[in-house]
């Protein structure tokens, strides 16, 4: 696997330049960077990197953008402009009703969406996605087939059709879930995720549909 490329700079202003340049994420707190890298990602830093399996270039404080840049460009075994691709897995698991298990998110515009999230470095697709349902809702699934791929920009979920097998109901939250339920997906709640309704057409059509949005 390729190691990721952690860019430090210590100016903040060249740091938060190069993190939109070269779309990664721009990290101050050492733990945060640790996490990123362990999975694979690489990013530019205002905190040290070391101990941390990855490449690292140092801008010297008096160095100015294009500088950086140069800099970043002249060591030829390193790829800066490729991007860092994340992937999600998610899971469609209906009970008897028909009904689709969603979960509140407890961030942002706070939607009912499936519950799922990212994928780890050395971990499985099929995998993933049980263990997210079994963190965000308790419950234990396992994974019947893909119902679709889609994706944004280097954003890319994969999204399976799940049978419920056991667990109990999660009644604890926290920062990510808010609420579980189970709902009718022609009939969804208030604030819901719009991938619900395409994912529901495009499940009753049969096919495995890979569609990628700007």
């Amino acid at each position: 696997m390729r190691r990721p490329l952690v860019v430090i700079a210590r100016n903040a202003e060249v740091a938060g330049a190069l993190g939109s340049d070269l779309r990664y994420p721009v990290l101050e707190d050492p733990v945060h960077l640790e996490v990123l890298v362990v999975q694979g990602f690489s990013c530019v830093a205002v905190c040290s990197a070391d101990g941390l399996d990855c490449e690292i270039v140092e801008i010297p404080e008096d160095l100015d953008l294009g500088g950086a840049h140069q800099l970043i460009a002249s060591n030829p075994t390193l790829d800066p402009l490729k991007l860092n691709a994340d992937v999600g897995t998610f899971a469609w698991t209906t009970n008897e009703d028909g009904e689709v298990l969603l979960v509140r998110q407890a961030y942002g515009h706070q939607v009912w969406a499936l519950p799922g999230g990212e994928l780890l470095v050395a971990e499985t697709p099929d995998v993933a996605v049980a263990r997210e349902v079994r963190e965000e809702t308790g419950y234990d699934v396992t994974v019947d087939r893909v119902v679709a791929l889609y994706g944004r920009q280097q954003h890319i979920g994969i999204y399976f059709a799940c049978t419920l097998t056991g667990g109990t109901e999660r009644t604890d939250f926290d920062t990510e879930v808010a609420e579980i339920g189970w709902f009718d997906p022609a009939d969804p709640p208030q604030r819901t995720s719009p991938v619900i309704g395409l994912l529901r057409g495009d499940i009753a059509s049969g096919s495995v549909p890979a569609r990628f949005f700007g």
